[in-house]
């Protein structure tokens, strides 16, 4: 039991690490986020060769940070629209009329994260109050 007991706490304290470290990185992940829906389609298209070069390096950073994160059991709440509202993994900020079913996920504003079942961040989101009349 001493045994268990100590493997699990070990394995916590390592959890609970994370878990600070990883709450500091998610801002950074929201700017990437941020810089890469700065530029609608047209605009990404209109770049210059080291404009290009450079959104594909922030693309690359972003996908890296994620990789990490992950590798640490970091991961992103599921909050596409259309997905089920959980009040244990999103914020609700907001009903709106959407063509999503009233209840579920209708815009996100800011993504969650949870490291294992725990969560991080929850995702703020606007949850559909069905179609407007």
């Amino acid at each position: 039991n001493v045994r268990k007991r100590a493997e699990r706490q070990i394995s916590e304290s390592r959890v609970y690490a994370i878990e600070k470290f990883a709450g500091d990185l998610l801002p950074v992940s929201d700017n990437f986020a941020r810089a890469l829906e700065a530029l609608d389609d047209v605009a990404r298209s209109e770049l210059s060769d080291p404009g290009k070069s450079l959104l594909i390096g922030v693309e690359a950073t972003q996908k890296e940070l994620h990789a990490v994160l992950a590798r640490h059991g970091v991961t992103a709440v599921d909050a596409t629209p259309g997905s089920d509202f959980d009040p244990n993994m999103h914020q609700a900020v907001s009903r709106i009329p959407s063509d999503q079913p009233q209840g579920k996920v209708a815009a996100t504003f800011q993504s969650g994260w949870k490291i294992g079942n725990r969560v991080l961040r929850a995702a703020m989101v606007a949850v559909s109050a069905g179609p407007a009349n």
